[in-house]
């Protein structure tokens, strides 16, 4: 966390988003009071935020409803405690436990008042056929709107979908040992414009097999930001010049976002019901007929039609 809170201040436009409590607050307690000054304060504007918020990612198959809203409960807590009515999450985040229950969508979900839950982990058949024009003829997408509850109806509504990528990785990727967007021309390894086709091609294909207009990306994977200057460098460049070329005609815009703010949380107006310890930056995509409809919302990323 020493890197993110530092890379964060850097740049207001900058998110970051974490997930189980019970890791953060290891850092948090070891911390002076001027550095929790600042970690509240990139709390409130919005720039590290809390998703799902419990003290652990639980798993959905084997505990008992009680362990889950237990452990829920005490991460919370914390957040209450340290930082008040900002640092709620708003969304949950269930992107490692294989397997996901009807419990976690109305229970831990829309009853804890939570607006969406995203997972990177599904059944590949079930993920293949959501993806394929066959599904997507019978209204099977990778997001939909998962009514938990039968007995309860609407009131156990919530957004919920896979992360397109197949994981809870980035179709786009820089690890620790090395891989940057270069865009000085006069270098060997310059980059620039194969990252950029790389990115907008990426966005395209997702597209296809996504039934919004809004992608998210969540950018990073274990322990990827130890040196979050690397990340965030690269993405900086990245949606600096796929704007750019949106500005130019081109077809993705792009912008840092967390869960709470992609418009990706814009639930698919016909879509069909179901009962069915990575921190990323997730990143969001829209298509640039959107642009109109949703300017001046915080962290999104589009591009043209």
């Amino acid at each position: 966390m020493d890197t993110v809170v530092d890379q964060l201040v850097k740049n207001p436009k900058r998110h970051f988003i974490y997930v189980e409590t019970g890791f953060f607050a290891r850092w948090w307690d070891e911390q002076p009071d001027d550095r929790r000054n600042v970690t509240k304060g990139l709390v409130k504007n919005g720039q590290l935020e809390f998703i799902n918020g419990a003290w652990c990612m639980h798993d959905e198959a084997s505990p008992f409803y009680v362990e889950m809203v237990d452990q829920t409960t005490r991460g919370h807590q914390f957040l209450r405690k340290n930082f008040g009515e900002d640092a709620i999450p708003r969304g949950t985040w269930q992107i490692d436990p294989f397997g996901h229950s009807n419990t976690e969508a109305w229970l831990l979900g829309e009853e804890a008042g939570f607006e969406s839950l995203f997972w990177g982990r599904t059944d590949y058949q079930d993920l293949d056929y959501r993806k394929s024009t066959e599904g997507q003829m019978h209204n099977q997408w990778p997001e939909w709107v998962w009514q938990g509850s039968q007995s309860l109806g609407a009131s156990a509504e919530l957004f919920a979908g896979e992360l397109t990528t197949g994981g809870y990785g980035a179709p786009i990727g820089w690890d620790n040992e090395g891989g940057a967007i270069q865009d000085n021309p006069s270098r060997h390894d310059y980059n620039l414009d194969s990252a950029v086709d790389a990115f907008i091609m990426s966005a395209i294909n997702l597209q296809n097999k996504t039934k919004l207009n809004h992608q998210m990306w969540p950018c990073g994977s274990d322990f990827q930001y130890q040196n979050a200057d690397h990340w965030f460098h690269n993405l900086d460049k990245i949606i600096h010049y796929v704007n750019y070329n949106a500005s130019k005609g081109g077809p993705v815009v792009a912008f840092y976002s967390t869960p709470s703010h992609c418009e990706c949380h814009e639930a698919p107006s016909n879509s069909s019901s179901s009962s069915m310890d990575p921190n990323p930056v997730p990143v969001c995509c829209r298509r640039r007929r959107e642009v109109r409809r949703h300017q001046g919302r915080v962290g999104q990323v589009g591009g043209p039609a």
